[in-house]
């Protein structure tokens, strides 16, 4: 329950609420809890606001205004004039529609969205949220263009220690170059450069539609040509996995490491889906064995991202992990992932073609990948089961597996510091 601090009528009391983040222990051996404060004196969230981002009606828009600024659900009810049970009856649906089960929680999910990114800054009168399909980029993050030699273009954010060492992130299916933890301070701290390219015809990238993962090295040469870089590790997270083991294979002289997060394993054979999350296992087998239906099940994906992309990863998340929710709670993250979610999406005949390179042979071997690999994964990865990501470390002699008790698929968020710690004592050792 909210505890107020000061007398119901002060317009300066707050309402104080503390939530627990996670259950069980951090990695510092202390429990992680949320304390989050409301006053009235605080600029509101704008009505138009909450009802595009959350799905909500007027009424139950109004609502969560006054329960965000500070007030109880009885203070609530007065000040708009209905009884306790109508507004009881009201809180009920906003929990069913943003997937959560406490008014803490539902301060909490309030506090995370992007409106709070543009209420710091603009009048009581503005929406409080971008237009669907425009990023919310962070200022630290520029976005750098470079034309290929066959005329295309290839988007890429540098980020961290311009002199730091230089590690080239490859995103997922759903993915982008925002899809990498917005975090530029553990980046100087760790003295590491993150290269995070879009991938042809994702973000600003230009399409290549006969592409295959072998080609992508290419790509990754003349990015690292252009960038002064002789060597450089690779990270592949989900599955980028394949794209980052290419980069391995057929840049062998200049890739020095290689670090997969979540690591997407080839689907040789159905034996290979059981434990993959409903959605990916139909989807891949769709892609390979029917893919003249892939199409419609890529509208009927898209069709929730498109209506209101901030809904959708609000719901995906409240079937998350605790320990996947936790990183989420950064506004600037949920707004970066749903614009690599936007990113990866409008493209369709790119996402097609996507879901048919990771669901049909990598188009390359893996012999010949002999200096490191760093595997990470949680093993309460809901959508990419652990045991195909062992199987894949076992082609690899210098393979390191990192096993992360609790830990789900968002890994990459939630254990960051320690990924880029442990790539650090790799690159070290192998300089």
């Amino acid at each position: 329950m909210p505890v107020r601090l000061g007398k119901v009528a002060d317009p300066r009391s707050v309402l104080v609420w503390v939530t627990r983040l996670a259950k069980g222990r951090s990695q510092v051996g202390e429990g992680l809890a949320m304390v989050m404060v409301a006053s009235r004196q605080q600029r509101a969230l704008t009505e138009e606001g909450l009802r595009s981002l959350f799905d909500l009606t007027q009424v139950e828009a109004r609502l969560v205004q006054h329960l965000s600024m500070g007030s109880s659900v009885e203070e609530a009810s007065t000040a708009q004039g209905i009884s306790v049970n109508t507004a009881k009856t009201q809180l009920k649906r906003v929990f069913s529609k943003m997937g959560v089960k406490r008014q803490s929680e539902l301060i909490q999910a309030v506090y995370s969205s992007p409106l709070w990114l543009s209420s710091q800054t603009n009048d009581a009168s503005a929406q409080g949220l971008a237009p669907l399909g425009v990023s919310y980029d962070n200022p630290a993050h520029t976005t750098h263009h470079l034309r290929l030699a066959d005329g295309r273009t290839l988007a890429f954010f540098d980020r961290g220690d311009p002199h730091g060492t230089p590690l080239i992130f490859m995103h997922g299916l759903v993915g982008g170059r925002h899809l990498a933890p917005p975090d530029e301070e553990v980046l100087r701290e760790q003295q590491i450069r993150l290269i995070v390219p879009d991938r042809p015809g994702y973000g600003e990238s230009d399409n290549w539609q006969e592409r295959s993962i072998a080609d992508w090295p290419k790509d990754v040469a003349q990015l690292a040509d252009h960038l002064d870089l002789q060597s450089f590790a690779v990270l592949g997270c989900w599955s980028g996995t394949s794209y980052a083991l290419a980069c391995a294979k057929f840049l062998k002289s200049r890739v020095s490491a290689v670090v997969l997060v979540g690591a997407l394993p080839p689907f040789e054979q159905l034996a290979d889906l059981p434990g993959h999350y409903a959605p990916m296992r139909s989807g891949l087998i769709v892609a390979r064995y029917m893919p003249k239906i892939l199409p419609l099940m890529h509208k009927t994906f898209t069709r929730g991202v498109r209506k209101n992309v901030h809904l959708y990863l609000t719901r995906a998340l409240s079937q998350a992990t605790e320990s996947d929710r936790q990183p989420f709670a950064n506004p600037c993250l949920r707004a970066d992932f749903a614009a690599a979610i936007l990113d990866s999406t409008s493209n369709g005949e790119n996402f097609l073609s996507e879901m048919r390179l990771a669901a049909n042979d990598w188009g390359f071997s893996l012999e010949g990948i002999d200096g490191p690999v760093a595997f990470w994964h949680g093993d309460a990865d809901q959508f990419i089961p652990i045991e195909g990501a062992k199987r894949l470390a076992k082609f690899f002699q210098q393979a390191q597996f990192h096993t992360v008790p609790g830990a789900g698929h968002y890994l990459i968020y939630s254990h960051w510091n320690a990924i880029l710690e442990n790539f650090r004592l790799i690159a070290a050792s192998h300089v």
